[in-house]
């Protein structure tokens, strides 16, 4: 009966760890952000754990995860190439939002199925419901564009306000970055209220009232001063 036991224990266990590789389902909070780790951890070329690369990416820049959440989202122009990766995470699951309403509870915190491995590499595939398909495919997206310019030795930590990190840096005399005075909206700021782009995860949040969108090339353009051309270029009334 022992035996038996610890087989049905270990079975139970294996069962439930082919299941957390695949569906972030048994603590959303933590499963959702660990998607996204373990996505970037196959995506990069790095010497860090994935524990460690989670932390890097939370508080980084104006757009990447701030306070500690496992949302993206800010004010201002992103910093660097990192900070525009999760400027343009922060808008694909924007749109997962307009375009399905109620469908997904929590784009940041709610659960999708997934694999990641040296065969299929990162899939999104066992997805059925097109908005978890979506969420999925924003974060997929932004880890295969962290693996196009990620260096460990050129990681910034000037914009990295992590706690310790923070408090080395002031204790070497070295200055701190100053996201109040950087991370400012400029320009308009309506509400977006459609979607620009052909399919996830190319798609950009924008305001109708101001803007129009040119599908082709997932580009937003003022109507009055400029045109979207049928190869997706924007360009000036007449000059397609």
């Amino acid at each position: 009966m022992v035996k038996v036991a610890c087989l049905l224990t270990s079975i139970i266990s294996l069962s439930a760890n082919a299941q957390n590789s695949t569906d972030a389902a048994a603590a959303p909070q933590s499963r959702k952000f660990s998607a996204i780790v373990d996505m970037i951890a196959y995506t990069l070329t790095t010497t860090h754990a994935p524990s460690v690369l989670s932390k890097m990416i939370q508080n980084y820049g104006c757009h990447c995860f701030p306070g500690y959440t496992r949302s993206t989202g800010g004010l201002g122009a992103p910093v660097d190439d990192l900070d525009n990766e999760c400027r343009k995470l922060y808008r694909c699951k924007k749109c997962v939002n307009i375009e399905f309403p109620g469908a997904v509870s929590d784009v940041d915190q709610g659960k999708y199925k997934y694999s990641v491995n040296s065969v299929t590499g990162i899939n999104c595939g066992a997805n059925t419901e097109a908005g978890k398909m979506a969420q999925c495919e924003c974060d997929k997206e932004f880890a295969i564009e962290l693996g196009t310019f990620w260096d460990d030795s050129n990681f910034n930590k000037h914009y990295w306000t992590n706690t310790k990190n923070v408090n080395q840096l002031a204790n070497a005399g070295t200055p701190i970055f100053d996201k109040s005075a950087t991370c400012i909206a400029t320009g308009a700021n309506d509400a977006p209220d459609a979607c620009c782009g052909d399919s996830f995860p190319s798609k950009i949040p924008y305001s109708t009232n101001t803007r129009s969108c040119c599908s082709a090339s997932a580009k937003t353009y003022d109507p009055v001063t400029s045109t979207c051309c049928p190869d997706g270029t924007i360009k000036a009334p007449g000059a397609c």
